[in-house]
């Protein structure tokens, strides 16, 4: 095999082998430790910082989505080529061409970025954000930061949807925990010796973005054999055959970013600074969901669009529809706990009662349209393997054009809680009738069993455990007795609604008989 050559390195993998369970279950316990870690140390950094600072913290994720759209779609682009590519359908010459490309357009995008945000941060902190405790100089600082920060992610973007799209699950497994324990672990050291200013908590958060991107560019080149290509970008020859593909997927991560940032940017305008940080609070724990949802599109990503490049359209429907009843079972449950038991979730978490009661009732919200959020947004994986997105373009749009203006008025009127409620009613509208659209068209086969038997049967047991639990049993005892139930209740939930799938009821009595095959070879 020569360099420039040869065809993708690595054979076909079926996608139930050996490497693929490995790789799905280093991705998902990653994922489960980077979310808790994530949503435990939020108690102590409002605890350190104040509820005030931690506001500057929910600031900071809401400016991050919306300039990472300046991404315009190239990530995904990438991690398609690169799926691609192992699939055998791209060089290798190509491939280490295209990410030069690519480090160049998004290095340059990077100090722009950093500039433009350092010029408005001024601006940003005396005429958009509200706070009376921090010193102005301080948070314009923080700001500038930010920009910094911003600016770095794009070349991590980048480099991690190239690993995800040669499908190295154990390698971004590795590297998200030591950045996560670094982010949310190694901060807590900073505020308790160092200072518990935000400047300080920014500054050390700098650090690990530059740490990050360095990981995953490391990682990255260790993925693909050594090829010599030009150092100058040759943005006309490389990335023009790409583009196409890459604007579309640009349009769909602005419209879908417009949607899912909007309320978070007015909010950020019309509330106090230290009712955003209580807000900020429970969507952090409502994105529990959508964190629990990543390990599923990351795994499922690229051996879907391996099949479909393939042309192996059953294994695929059936994989996809194995992938799906999963994270109903796993999403809805997440949700059910939240929606139901929000207020004592919340307790238990922070051991805060003005904070739990509060933010419980934009939690529940948020946790129920998180996870119809993952849910479409899993039903996208069909059409990205396949390369046709004009299906998720037309209902994207559709639905931005109606929802935004309703978010804006409710959210005026009604604030966080109105926000949630108008997030929750346009994601499952999206989910029961666009979705249900756009697979008659790319995959007729399984429109209706994908909604009926594959969704909706699967959450409602998921979530019918929970509201029983909480109607029936639940009775609060203290923080770690309240915990426990917690954490019972939602194996419980999963348990039932992994039952109820045809797909992962199958699988289940597969793994029983398996395991009961190696206990008697024993």
């Amino acid at each position: 095999m020569f360099a420039g050559t040869a065809r993708g390195p690595w054979p076909a993998i079926s996608e139930f082998d050996m490497s693929a369970k490995l790789g799905f279950a280093a991705n998902y316990i990653s994922k489960i430790y980077i979310a808790l870690v994530g949503i435990a140390i939020v108690p102590l950094y409002v605890r350190y910082m104040g509820a005030e600072a931690y506001g500057l913290v929910g600031f900071f994720a809401m400016l991050q989505s919306w300039l990472l759209l300046l991404d315009m779609g190239l990530s995904p682009m990438f991690s398609r080529e690169l799926s691609r590519y192992k699939a055998g359908a791209m060089s290798t010459l190509e491939a280490m061409a295209l990410l030069r490309n690519l480090e160049w357009f998004f290095g340059a995008l990077a100090v722009v970025c950093s500039v433009a945000v350092v010029l408005v941060s001024d601006w940003i902190a005396s005429s958009w954000l509200e706070f009376s405790l921090l010193p102005h100089g301080e948070v314009v600082f923080c700001i500038s930061v930010m920009g910094v920060m911003v600016g770095q992610r794009w070349l991590i973007s980048a480099y991690s949807s190239g690993l995800i799209g040669l499908d190295r699950q154990l390698s971004i497994s590795a590297a998200a925990v030591a950045v996560a324990t670094l982010r949310s672990l190694g901060v807590l050291v900073v505020l308790r010796f160092i200072s518990i200013r935000p400047a300080a908590f920014f500054a050390y958060q700098l650090l690990v973005v530059i740490f990050e991107c360095w990981l995953n560019r490391w990682l990255l080149g260790r993925s693909i054999p050594k090829v010599r290509v030009s150092f100058w970008p040759s943005w006309g020859a490389v990335l023009k055959p790409h583009v196409p593909f890459a604007l579309r997927m640009a349009y769909l991560s602005l419209v879908w970013s417009a949607i899912m940032q909007t309320d978070k940017l007015l909010l950020s305008h019309w509330l106090h600074l230290e009712e955003y940080g209580y807000f900020s609070v429970a969507v952090t724990a409502a994105n529990g969901i959508i964190l629990m949802f990543f390990p599923f599109g990351q795994a499922l990503q690229p051996r879907i669009t391996m099949l479909a490049a393939q042309g192996q359209w059953a294994g695929m429907a059936d994989l996809y529809r194995l992938g799906t009843q999963f994270a109903a079972a796993l999403l809805m449950s997440a949700a059910g706990v939240m929606v139901f038991l929000a207020e004592p979730l919340l307790l238990t978490w922070t051991n805060n009662a003005d904070l739990a009661a509060q933010a419980a009732p934009v939690l529940a919200l948020y946790a129920m349209g998180n996870a119809a959020f993952a849910l479409h947004n899993l039903a996208f994986q069909v059409q990205f393997a396949k390369g046709i997105t004009r299906w998720q373009g037309i209902g994207s749009s559709v639905f931005a054009v109606a929802w935004l203006p309703i978010l804006a008025v409710v959210a005026y009127r009604y604030g966080a809680v109105g926000a949630g409620w108008v997030w929750l009613v346009g994601n499952a509208l999206f989910l029961l009738f666009w979705v249900t659209f756009a697979h008659g068209k790319v995959a007729p086969e399984i429109k209706w069993r994908w909604l009926f038997e594959d969704v909706l049967s699967v959450a409602a047991v998921a979530l019918l455990s929970c509201l029983l639990t909480k109607t029936f049993v639940f009775t609060s005892h203290g923080r770690v007795e309240d915990a426990a139930f917690l954490v019972m209740t939602g194996a419980i939930s999963v348990f039932l609604g992994l039952l109820a799938g045809s797909k992962t009821r199958s699988w289940l009595w597969t793994q029983v008989v398996l395991a009961r095959a190696r206990f008697f070879a024993t």
